[in-house]
Formats: structure tokens, C-alpha cells, sequence
């Protein structure tokens, strides 16, 4: 195809296509400019990911250590608290009879205070030297007699009062 000067339609199709080419390697290198900055910007946010993986790691490490330290705290407490419960609910007067020489007993305070106005119950008979209103150091022990014959035997356990108890404990005999 020749082209002549004249032919106006051509010189202008020749003009568009230059201009579309023009504008299509315009947009390219925009195109590409765009491109190596989203690259540059896609391994900021992968850098920027690791060291916040990284920083994550140590602080649930941190983490971790801190719930064992926690979880260790919390496991002393609560021993302190059972070891403290334990010592209000243990009795500060306690009683343990022991035999002694003979038809001697002794009645022993295993408790942490002192108990005053100490009492043995005697409505058996069977007992002599019946402590009656003494006190009893903690550790202390009282001594009495208790001697069953044909007709009364030793009973299996004794009452004992003193002041402030909230009734009488009951106290095992100990077999011979």
C-alpha cells in the first residue's frame, strides 16, 4: 500500500497508532515503576512480619514463664492456707491416757495451751485420786489410779471437762 499525501485518513491512522503506542509504553513503565515499589513494599511487610513473629515467640515465652511463676505463686498460697487453716482447726487442748506402774494412768495435755479446771468423770468408781478442777500445762500430765474388782470393771474410755471445752471429750482407755 502506498501512501499517498493526500490521503488523510492514513496520516491520521498513523498518528493515533503512534499516539496509542506512546500512551501504552507510558502505562507500561508506570505500570512498572508501580510494580518494583509494591515488590520493595511486599518485603518491608515480610521483614516487618518476621520480627514480629519474632518478638511474638519471646513474648509468649515471656509468657510462659510468667504463668509458671504465676501458677508456683498461687500453688504457695494455697499451702500457706491449708498449713494455716490446718492450724485453727487443730485443738489447742487434746487429751491422750497412758498407763503407768501398776494400776496408775497418766492423762496427758497434747494440746498447745494450758487447760484449767480439769475434771475426770468418775461415775464408774473405779478411779482413785480423781483429778478434780486442776490445771493441765500443755505436754503436762495428771496421774490417777483406776482399779476394776469382780463387781466394776475399768470402763473403756473416761469423760473429761475443763473450762471453755464445749462439752466433754471422750478419752480411750488404753488396754493392758
Amino acid at each position: 500500500m502506498q501512501i499517498d499525501a493526500g490521503d488523510t485518513a492514513a496520516w491520521i491512522s498513523i498518528i493515533v497508532a503512534l499516539a496509542f503506542s506512546t500512551i501504552a509504553l507510558v502505562v507500561s513503565l508506570v505500570s512498572l515503576k508501580y510494580q518494583r515499589e509494591s515488590a520493595k513494599a511486599t518485603q518491608r511487610a515480610v521483614g516487618e512480619a518476621a520480627r514480629s513473629a519474632d518478638a511474638s515467640e519471646a513474648s509468649a515465652e515471656a509468657g510462659a514463664r510468667s504463668a509458671v511463676a504465676s501458677e508456683r505463686s498461687a500453688a504457695a498460697a494455697e499451702q500457706v492456707a491449708d498449713i494455716e487453716a490446718d492450724r485453727n482447726m487443730r485443738p489447742t487442748v487434746s487429751w491422750e491416757l497412758s498407763k503407768s506402774a501398776g494400776h496408775g494412768y497418766l492423762l496427758t495435755n497434747a494440746g498447745t495451751e494450758t487447760a484449767t479446771g480439769v475434771t475426770v468423770d468418775n461415775s464408774s468408781g473405779t478411779i482413785t485420786n480423781v483429778p478434780e478442777n486442776v490445771a493441765v500445762e500443755a505436754g503436762a500430765s495428771v496421774e490417777f489410779v483406776m482399779e476394776g474388782s469382780l463387781a466394776t470393771r475399768i470402763p473403756h474410755q473416761i469423760l473429761v471437762t475443763w473450762d471453755g471445752a464445749a462439752g466433754p471429750a471422750t478419752v480411750r482407755v488404753p488396754i493392758r
